[in-house]
């Protein structure tokens, strides 16, 4: 709500232009109708925020919706692929194997993993209900003495991330790498993972984990389209 009087108030008081840099902008999530009255959140979101010229989204949740302009009329997209790809290649990670925890991660996953010559794996996710999940993985040729660097946008509960590994286990991996771009850590996700992987967000939500500043590539978007 403060951001919302923000943006009105500056339109009241004349200002010329209003732009929005949103770290994180939630209900991205809420792309569809889940169940019978329910609400289609981002819509509404768009509606509130058609005050803003222009607002930077870093790294939104597209699901359904591929285009920020169909969820955001005014909407720019500022992915991170770069930021994630630089800390990673100075962490040395070892013949790592890049693993999608599901279906939505490979807008992701493709790019980090292409970087470093590789093919990414990504699981198949079934929902059972908010905290349960059904994980099923391809079939992996190897994996032992390699580093597994899971990718995903959004770490909430974390029980996605922990179904993935439990199944990766197997192919004894050197190390796992859990890279979280937004990382909200609910019902004290954060230590859960930590008995699994080194866990890495970046710093578009400050939490315990945050490894990766996003400040310049941000900042290198913003200047482009201002």
């Amino acid at each position: 709500m403060e951001t919302l009087f923000a943006i009105y108030t500056a339109r009241d008081l004349k200002a010329k232009k209003v732009y929005l840099i949103a770290t994180y902008f939630p209900y991205f999530r809420g792309d569809a109708r889940f169940e019978e009255g329910g609400c289609i959140s981002i819509k509404v979101m768009n509606k509130l925020f058609e005050g803003c010229d222009k607002i930077f989204c870093v790294d939104p949740h597209l699901h359904r919706i591929k285009n920020i302009k169909n969820a955001l009329s005014n909407g720019i997209e500022i992915n991170l692929d770069e930021p994630i790809i630089e800390y990673l290649k100075k962490k040395k990670v070892v013949n790592p194997l890049f693993v999608g925890p599901d279906i939505e991660s490979i807008q992701w996953i493709v790019n980090v993993a292409k970087a470093f010559n590789q093919k990414p794996v990504v699981a198949l996710k079934e929902r059972i209900n908010a905290r349960e999940v059904i994980i099923s993985l391809p079939k992996i040729k190897t994996a032992k003495g390699r580093d597994i660097v899971i990718i995903d946008d959004i770490i909430s509960t974390g029980r996605t991330i922990i179904e993935n590994i439990k199944q990766l286990k197997k192919y004894e991996p050197r190390k796992f790498y859990v890279v979280g771009i937004h990382g909200l850590f609910t019902e004290n996700a954060l230590p859960k993972l930590k008995k699994y992987a080194t866990i890495i967000s970046t710093n578009t939500l400050n939490n315990d984990a945050e490894k990766i500043n996003v400040s310049s590539q941000i900042a290198k978007i913003v200047r482009k389209n201002i």
